[in-house]
């Protein structure tokens, strides 16, 4: 559910609720404003797996038919925050996945986590994985890397970061 504003920083001045309807329970759900074509983007987890994009040209007031960001398997994590754009366009999704088993639909078992990077190079029509995931092979860290994220420094370089359960973050570079 959600509001729209012509003066942001007025919560007086909410317009009516509206709702978005999924087929299942929805998490993570990150607002990002795409300035280059005036729209707003929603990324957000269904049904615990599966991680979906829809965007709205006329501020929140109608929404795409949501784009299903691959692969649909395993558990994956996508903190606040993390979904960027690049200087050359590019989105790029920084995840946690974490392998499991399930049972009558539940998850029960979690593997440890292992860095993903999902990208799109047309503004989200289509998503590709990152052909190499991040992992820890210490068998001392048995939380893996977890909650990743992603910067781009001013000289292009991807700079990524995860969570581990060896009390320090792991980082992770990249030129592509």
């Amino acid at each position: 559910r959600y509001r729209i504003t012509e003066k942001p920083y007025d919560i007086f001045s909410f317009g009516a609720e509206h709702t978005l309807f999924y087929q299942a329970s929805v998490t993570y759900a990150q607002l990002f404003e795409n300035t280059e074509r005036h729209e707003l983007w929603l990324f957000t987890r269904v049904a615990g797996v599966t991680w979906e994009f829809i965007y709205s040209a006329d501020e929140g007031k109608t929404w795409s038919e949501p784009v299903v960001i691959p692969p649909a398997y395993d558990y994956y994590v996508t903190n606040n925050d993390r979904v960027i754009r690049l200087s050359s366009g590019r989105l790029l999704i920084p995840a946690g996945e974490h392998a499991s088993a399930l049972e009558n639909g539940r998850v029960v078992h979690f593997g440890p986590g292992i860095g993903r990077y999902f990208y799109s190079d047309d503004d989200g029509a289509h998503w590709a994985e990152g052909e190499t995931p991040v992992a820890i092979t210490s068998p001392h860290a048995r939380g893996g890397f977890q909650e990743p994220g992603v910067l781009e420094t001013r000289d292009g370089l991807l700079w990524g970061w995860g969570r581990t359960t060896l009390g320090v973050q792991y980082e992770t570079f990249s030129r592509d």
